[in-house]
């Protein structure tokens, strides 16, 4: 049995029939001893019986195992079948492949035998091209990064010789205007993608700056991925677009305000001093006329039609802001020429209110009194001139009043002299108030004022006008601190045409005049006389 298989020795009966041998030999032992029925003979009955079935259970286990391990072992056997089939199939699949391939490279071959033939005629049509061309070039190995060839423009235009360049890592060619071009220039070198215009600048051996713009796009070259790149010169236009941005920074920046304006004269750009001066915004002004230009004055002497024909039209307008401000502008308007040819109109314009009020002040000061805000001497002599001009003219005669207030040193003296400016500021407002506004009332200098009576037709009004005047100044005066206090003034006068038509002989015989009056005794005026000059003579 030692050369026997588990198969030959162990069946699915066997088990059963070792049982039945067990049973047998315990009941012939049994029969052998004699001994039926003891306690003794049951337990030698029992105990084959339990063996036989511990043998019968064994080589059940044993039966149970030996056929999962056949079904596995089939399992294998039938996969190791499937992997093999499938294997056939695959090595099936594989020669296919390989017969094509080969098929495939066989065309190539012939295809490339064909194309080595035309080789060296378009090799050498694209090199004479390639250097022939006007626009400067560069060809680079797309693997290796290296220059394989540039044309003689593009040597030319960099300032490059041949070992500069050939051979060299096409990165270090050029100078990038920024890390951004930088960055797109090498990922399209890298991965072969077309890029356009992007800015480089280099400077030359004399320092000066160049600036160009790289364009690249990738060509099979015998073979090799290659790229073209082409370089164009922008300095120029570098060099325009620096200016105009720094013209345009320097317009929008600049405190005059600044207009363009198309041949119609609409508003096409303005610049924020514009906006702030006049107070319109740009949108409102764009497309639409500059409003104030539609209220320029007559005697301004604007039009459209005559900037044609001058360089330039500028003179200082008082106009209105959009806010209904009153405001002094000065104003600018240049034709702008293209070959001759009326383009637009630049416009500018200055706010000139705070200098206009300046100068408003100063000539108030210069041509009036500083305590009684009536005329001074110098304005009194311009309008003396501009009434002879006007009598000589027009034949309007005229009185000059010289008016002296009465005992005035008195009243400083006693008064003080704030007390004596109170009573020249109340003078000269009662001589305004009485006064008509072809009249004219300056003061002369101390307690002197002087009169222009515009229109004297007779001896009669003259009489009646100074009479009225002598009485208002001789009212009583009220002031804040609850006094009161009364003055009295000689009046002399002088007539033109009829006592002179010379402005130094009118006032001094107008001075003669009042000078007579105060040593007449109660009398509010004195007009000239030659016996008044006699008596001043006798006097001095």
């Amino acid at each position: 049995m030692g050369n026997s298989t588990p198969s030959v020795f162990v069946g699915k009966g066997r088990p059963a029939l070792f049982f039945i041998i067990a049973t047998c030999c315990a009941i012939g032992y049994h029969f052998a001893v004699n001994q039926w029925f003891t306690e003794s003979s049951v337990a030698h009955f029992i105990l084959p019986l339990l063996a036989g079935g511990g043998i019968y259970l064994f080589s059940f286990h044993i039966v149970r195992q030996h056929e999962k391990t056949k079904e596995s072992a089939k399992k294998k056997e039938e996969q190791l079948a499937a992997s093999r089939t499938e294997a056939v199939q695959l090595r099936k699949r594989l020669v296919d492949v390989e017969r094509k391939s080969l098929s495939v490279q066989r065309d190539l071959k012939a295809l490339r035998l064909e194309r080595c033939k035309k080789l060296p005629e378009e090799s050498n049509k694209f090199e004479t091209t390639f250097h022939a061309m006007p626009d400067p070039m560069l060809l680079a190995d797309m693997e290796s990064g290296l220059v394989t060839d540039v044309n003689e423009s593009f040597l030319q235009l960099l300032d490059h010789d041949w070992q500069d360049v050939y051979n060299n890592p096409v990165t270090s060619v050029f100078s990038w205007a920024s890390k951004e071009d930088e960055t797109l220039f090498n990922n399209a070198l890298k991965h072969g993608r077309p890029v356009n215009n992007l800015q480089t600048v280099s400077t030359h051996w004399n320092g000066k700056k160049f600036f160009a713009l790289v364009s690249m796009r990738s060509v099979s070259i015998s073979g090799k991925n290659t790229a073209i790149i082409a370089v164009r010169d922008y300095s120029d236009l570098h060099a325009a677009q620096h200016e105009i941005y720094t013209f345009s920074k320097a317009l929008e920046q600049s405190p005059a305000g600044t207009a363009i304006l198309s041949t119609k004269g609409t508003v096409e750009y303005v610049n924020t001093r514009f906006t702030q001066i006049t107070g319109y915004t740009a949108q409102e002004l764009h497309g639409n006329t500059v409003p104030f230009l539609e209220h320029i004055p007559e005697k301004s002497a604007f039009s459209w039609s005559m900037l044609g024909a001058k360089s330039n039209w500028r003179d200082d307008i008082f106009t209105i802001r959009k806010d209904n401000t009153k405001c002094w502008l000065s104003l600018s308007i240049s034709p702008v020429l293209e070959h001759t040819k009326l383009s637009r109109y630049v416009l500018i314009l200055e706010d000139i209110t705070e200098k206009k009020e300046q100068e408003r002040k100063i000539q108030h000061m210069a041509m009036h009194d500083g305590l009684t805000g009536v005329a001074n001497r110098r304005q009194f002599k311009m309008q003396l001139s501009r009434f002879l001009e006007l009598q000589h003219r027009s034949q309007v005669p005229f009185a000059l009043v010289f008016v002296d207030l009465n005992d005035f040193k008195e009243v400083n003296d006693t008064r003080g002299h704030d007390f004596g400016d109170e009573v020249l500021k109340k003078t000269a407002k009662r001589l305004k108030d009485i006064l008509r506004e072809v009249d004219f009332v300056a003061r002369l200098g101390g307690d002197e004022f002087l009169i222009l009576l515009s229109g004297i037709q007779t001896l009669e009004d003259l009489e009646a006008t100074l009479l009225r005047i002598a009485y208002h100044i001789a009212q009583q005066m009220e002031f804040r601190d609850g006094t009161t206090t009364n003055v009295t003034a000689a009046m002399g006068v002088a007539m033109c045409p009829e006592h002179g038509i010379d402005a130094d002989e009118l006032l001094s015989k107008a001075d003669h005049a009042m000078y007579a009056c105060k040593r007449t005794a109660n009398t509010p005026f004195a007009i000239w006389n030659p016996t008044i000059d006699m008596e001043q003579q006798q006097a001095s």
